[in-house]
């Protein structure tokens, strides 16, 4: 079979990534530490170990390894963007906070949000398991009433994938995958499937693992962990596995349609496939070299290609004595074929960069692979000074760079890749990554483009601001145009908004940094109305038309009606109504419905056309008749809206009638109208690009093990004096609506008296731990009805005083 006779109808695009690695908070920080061969293994810090509970004695053992591939930030999340309360925040675990915040980055660098998305959306994901639900069911002096149930929906890896699709509104099918090693692997390969099945129009595919506590390991004489903390794929001197934590998803499409959407495909999933070794390996955890070897060429049947295409195999290289022979052996026997040339197919491992990250291990393979396809580059593999002489590299196609190079291929064919990543227990999975079809940019005929900006916070609004106008100064190869529309139609309208129209990407730059300093309210939580002023007798008519419709094809239809109809007389008053008719049907069909105009004689006809109470002939002979329709200069209120939202339409300027048309619609955005950015684009053909994600404002939310204290406080002298007084003395009972918020700030981690229960992010669940709280503070058992019947603190401890009393009269 021909390598150029793949069918592009089995085809997946990778439209978008993100990860959270060792040394790495983005694709783009991942791919400058591969480039600069980078070791992102390193030691755990004493305090860290120590805040996870380190045990001293286990730490003085020489046989301690205390390296890792570490990734910043676990624990720390941004739990109001999501929807989580304080305390549930502290009981989630912090794969899952990270897996969520993985999930929204990669839609936003596909150009997309949860609101705006082409179809059913499936996650496909697998997920570690680690200490945190332990440590947080040992803590009930922080988490009161946290029961086994509740630990587990938060902390158990089958919740990784729900989790997402419930906060994210993801409605596609929803799977954990759980193979070990190879379950991020897996879950591209079955997300894939999905896609081709139909059963959604696009996937999150991925895993994590973030192991906790961190306190590092004990390796053992003979056993896989690395006895000096370095992993050494198929070198002389590997001895061992060193772990990593680490996340990563990345977005998929069926290629075609990414394609007709303008999508930005980093790499195209050609085929891939996934087995199991059986028996036929030397025990349950050992890799077996037939299964290895045939999942390889099950993959290369899928995608319709022969070995001797691939340029390069991200390998599955844990570093270990035995697996590591196993494994190219098999590739050996796979890619056995009289078309390979000796030393043609380039072999990496990504685990000598950021150490074996388990369930993330295939995933993060993957995106090296597709980072390395779309940068034409192959990264060299780090701690390798001679090869394993267990590995006979002089009779396999296979060469081991230890220095990066630029990926040049055979002309006319495209580049290609392999991946492999293997699990414990046996299931295989292999993926063939084709690098992008190359796109055509269309010519951008637009003067100027609409940047808009929304965050959740007046602080991360500001943040989002720097980022873009970085990402403007470095990234100058991205259409203006096609940023505006990522932004546009690619983020969601959060309530603080910003924007600014812009020519090109240097006024940008300063547009958004004036604009930083601007003061920026919230949306309200009701749009204000909307007044549209039309332009009356005193601006050039025919100059401003013929702007336009240069421009906006809906524009351009509606003037060519009005000339069909009225005739091309080159009058005053035919040339403003030209206007004004065109103007009106282009905000019809951007989406905007003004609340009431503010418009002259000739508007009145104008608008009495558009609601269908004459047709435009009846208007031609009105305006060619009912004198005075040349005198623009009074000009009537057709409604007086108190608050409105005035919008001038449009009046010539420094820019031109296209940027304050375009300022109009900024501004009605802003102040929250319903405004259809893809129609505003018609017309056009734009692209998705990776822009800045979104700037979480993350807490520390993990809880810690409990650890005694050894040494008794120092007290001040006020302190001891204050302490002093109060010796024999009773102290004053707290009433019961007091006992009440400390019992919804150990239910909820936060507490307002302003608020009810459920206005803090309480819910049923919730509910039924606060009674259980109650029962055991006041002796009392109110029905969980109450709670929702009485949910404010001063009206529920009403309700249990009376509960209250009716249990001391019944005793009585």
């Amino acid at each position: 079979m021909s390598d150029l006779d793949n069918d592009i109808d089995t085809h997946i695009a990778v439209i978008g990534m993100a990860c959270r690695l060792p040394g790495a908070n983005s694709p783009d920080e991942f791919w400058a530490n591969l480039v600069g061969g980078v070791d992102s293994i390193r030691p755990i810090p004493v305090e860290v170990r120590r805040s996870w509970g380190e045990d001293p004695a286990w730490a003085a053992d020489p046989r301690y390894v205390a390296m890792h591939g570490l990734v910043d930030g676990v624990g720390d999340f941004d739990a109001e963007f999501f929807g989580y309360t304080p305390r549930d925040a502290a009981v989630l675990n912090p794969q899952h906070q990270m897996f969520l915040e993985c999930a929204w980055e990669a839609l936003e660098r596909a150009g997309y949000h949860p609101g705006d998305v082409p179809g059913p959306v499936s996650v496909y994901a697998g997920a570690g398991r680690n200490g945190y639900g332990r440590i947080v069911l040992e803590r009930p002096d922080l988490l009161p009433g946290v029961d086994v149930m509740a630990a587990t929906i938060a902390n158990e890896p089958e919740h990784l994938s729900t989790q997402v699709s419930y906060r994210l509104g993801l409605t596609g099918p929803s799977v954990t995958v759980q193979t070990a090693c190879s379950s991020s692997l897996v879950a591209v390969h079955e997300a894939a499937r999905a896609l081709l099945a139909g059963d959604c129009d696009m996937a999150l595919a991925g895993g994590i693992t973030l192991r906790l506590p961190q306190i590092g390991y004990r390796h053992q004489e003979g056993g896989t962990m690395s006895p000096d903390g370095r992993c050494r794929t198929f070198s002389a001197d590997a001895k061992g596995i060193v772990g990593g934590d680490g996340a990563g998803i990345v977005v998929l499409r069926r290629l075609q349609e990414a394609l007709d959407d303008g999508d930005t495909v980093h790499a195209v999933l050609i085929g891939s496939a996934v087995n199991n070794d059986g028996r036929e390996r030397a025990g349950y955890t050992a890799p077996g070299m037939r299964g290895q070897t045939e999942v390889i060429r099950l993959a290369h049947t899928a995608a319709g290609i022969s070995g001797d295409s691939i340029d390069y195999v991200e390998s599955h290289g844990t570093g270990t004595p035995v697996g590591d022979p196993i494994e190219v052996a098999a590739l050996t026997k796979a890619f056995a074929s009289a078309a390979t040339r000796p030393g043609s197919i380039k072999l990496g491992a990504v685990k000598t960069n950021i150490g074996h990250t388990d369930t993330a291990a295939g995933v993060a393979g993957l995106i090296k692979a597709t980072l390395a396809l779309e940068n034409q580059y192959v990264p060299g593999n780090l701690n390798s000074r001679e090869p394993n002489p267990r590995i006979d590299f002089m009779s396999s196609p296979f060469t081991l760079p230890t220095a990066g190079a630029d990926w040049t291929t055979t002309k006319g064919r495209p580049r290609r890749a392999g991946v492999s990543s293997f699990g414990i227990g046996g299931t295989n999975a292999h993926a063939v990554l084709q690098e992008a079809p190359r796109h055509d940019g269309q010519p951008d005929t637009w003067p100027v483009h609409v940047l808009t900006l929304a965050a959740r916070t007046p602080s991360a609004l500001d943040v989002m601001t720097e980022r873009l106008a970085t990402h403007l100064t470095h990234r100058r190869d991205q259409p203006l145009a096609d940023i505006a529309h990522t932004l546009q139609t690619g983020r969601q309208a959060f309530p603080y908004r910003r924007f600014v129209v812009c020519a090109d990407h240097d006024s940008a730059r300063a547009a958004l940094a004036s604009s930083a300093a601007a003061d920026t309210g919230a949306v309200a939580a009701q749009a204000p109305p909307v007044l549209f002023r039309l332009p009356g007798a005193d601006v050039p008519a025919a100059a401003l038309t013929g702007e336009l419709a240069t421009v906006f094809p809906a524009f351009h239809r509606a003037a060519d009606d009005c000339a069909k109809t009225l005739g091309r007389q080159n009058t005053a008053p035919t040339a403003l109504f030209t206007l004004q008719y065109a103007l009106v049907q282009l905000w019809q069909d951007w989406g905007v419905r003004p609340d009431s105009w503010q418009a002259g004689p000739v508007g009145e006809l104008v608008l009495a056309c558009r609601s269908g109470a004459i047709d435009l002939a009846t208007a031609a002979r009105l305006l060619h008749g009912l004198k005075g329709r040349e005198n623009e200069a009074e000009t009537p209120v057709r409604a007086e809206m108190p608050r409105a939202l005035v919008v001038d339409l449009p009046t010539t300027g420094p820019d031109g009638a296209v940027a304050a048309l375009l300022s109009s619609a900024g501004q009605l955005w802003q102040a929250g109208a319903p405004l259809d950015w893809h129609a505003v684009a018609h017309g056009t053909r734009r692209r998705r690009v990776p822009l800045p994600t979104y700037p979480f404002e993350r807490r520390p939310f993990a809880v810690r093990p409990a650890t005694p204290v050894t040494e008794t406080p120092v007290t001040t002298g006020e302190e001891q004096a204050a302490a002093a007084e109060t010796v024999g003395s009773e102290p004053r009972p707290m009433s019961v609506a007091e006992r009440l918020t400390i019992l919804f700030q150990e239910v909820l981690g936060t507490v307002d008296e302003g608020a009810d229960f459920f206005e803090l992010g309480g819910d049923s669940l919730a509910a039924i731990q606060l009674v259980s709280l109650i029962e055991t503070a006041f002796g009392v058992t109110p029905p969980v009805d109450v709670v929702f019947d009485t949910p404010a603190i001063p009206d529920l401890a009403r309700a249990i005083e009376g509960l209250l009393a009716e249990s001391e009269g019944d005793a009585s």
